[in-house]
């Protein structure tokens, strides 16, 4: 069996979580390979499909340019909880789906700016094998990739409250509409979206880009023979740590990152300290 993935890079969660597949299939005896867009991701078995030198770099500065223009009527109006709004097209040329090669199963996962969904849904050969693995909720979105408490996404979004914005037709209706064209081309019997958490495949499931498609629950895999149960006392002893007690580890890509709750915990750790102080006087 040949497996083509691809992916925006094999860096960040996103990326490494396919490497890792990458790695397993091909431990496994499958023929598995990967497609990507990133600058240094050349390895075992991974593609960089990327034109540099100055004529590209520049086609590809104009295409982000223009592209931009459609998010600055919205850059004093952008949510401070914002944290990444893509656009459903690339940069450029898409040379992944220009020169994708012959497989019995696509693999996508974080594909923003490695490919153009809707050129690479009219390039597939009818019933082509797809498998989408979903890795925020971008894929089914308007173009947040978290949208916290907004449900918008399940009715066409346009609106978008993370931009500021008040018009129904605004630019994240837009994509939302082209994404939602593009994965009606795809074919139901030959599609599975994966989530790698309950919380995503619900939504996945109650957005009408993807909710036409089987979602299947599946769990990012790791490498059982790096990541294993320790024995905890020369784990702590080795990390400094108190040899009795609960341990918290927070691990972020950012602090300043809203989502992922940091001055929550600062809140905490600060109360704790303080009903200590209280009952110690």
């Amino acid at each position: 069996m040949k497996v083509v993935q691809i992916t925006r890079t094999i860096a960040g969660g996103a990326g490494m979580a396919a490497h890792r597949q990458h790695i397993a299939l091909r431990a496994a005896g499958i023929d598995s390979s990967i497609l990507t867009t990133g600058k240094k991701d050349n390895a075992n078995g991974v593609h960089v499909m990327r034109q540099d030198g100055p004529v590209p770099r520049l086609q590809r500065n104009v295409a982000k340019w223009w592209r931009e223009r459609e998010l600055n009527p919205y850059r004093h109006t952008l949510s401070p909880t914002l944290e990444l709004f893509s656009d459903d097209r690339i940069d450029g040329q898409d040379l992944i789906t220009q020169n994708l090669p012959p497989a019995d199963v696509y693999h996508l996962h974080w594909i923003n700016r490695a490919i153009d969904i809707s050129g690479f849904s009219k390039a597939l050969r009818r019933h082509q094998p797809l498998v989408w693995t979903l890795h925020d909720m971008n894929p089914f979105s308007g173009g947040c990739h978290y949208s916290l408490d907004c449900e918008r996404f399940m009715s066409g979004c346009g609106s978008c409250p993370q931009l500021g914005s008040s018009d129904s037709g605004d630019i994240s209706a837009r994509i939302h509409q082209r994404k939602h064209a593009a994965l009606q081309q795809l074919s139901v019997e030959t599609t599975r979206i994966v989530a790698p958490s309950r919380w995503l495949q619900r939504l996945a499931q109650q957005s009408p880009v993807m909710s036409r498609f089987d979602v299947d629950l599946l769990p990012n895999g790791i490498d059982c023979t790096a990541f294993h149960p320790h024995p905890k006392g020369p784990i702590r002893q080795e990390l400094g740590l108190p040899e009795q007690g609960a341990c918290v580890l927070f691990v972020a890509g950012s602090a300043t990152n809203y989502r992922k709750g940091f001055d929550l915990r600062v809140a905490t750790r600060l109360y704790s300290g303080l009903v200590e102080s209280l009952f110690k006087s």
